[in-house]
């Protein structure tokens, strides 16, 4: 199920049947999260439209047994470049 949470960067998409997900800020050299937040997950069409304006996308991570998320830019690809 499509949903979306609202971060300092604005709403971004995210695909889970969860009410809640977990954001890391990042993560360790193991792969263990650090600075994990969570966040309200919303099932509006508003908000999931001003998602879809957004440059930013979840990308889900497992460590231990427990799913949490990264927020990621597609701009971070483009400057890759």
């Amino acid at each position: 199920m499509k949903g979306t949470i609202k971060t300092t960067e604005g709403f971004v998409s995210v695909a889970t049947d969860s009410p809640t997900v977990e954001v890391a800020g990042d993560v360790t050299t193991d792969g263990a999260p650090v600075n994990l937040r969570s966040f309200k997950v919303s099932r509006s069409k508003k908000n999931e439209k001003s998602a879809s304006d957004t440059p930013f996308f979840l990308s889900k991570h497992e460590h231990n047994g427990q799913t949490f998320y990264m927020l990621e830019s597609m701009m971070d690809d483009c400057n890759e470049r």
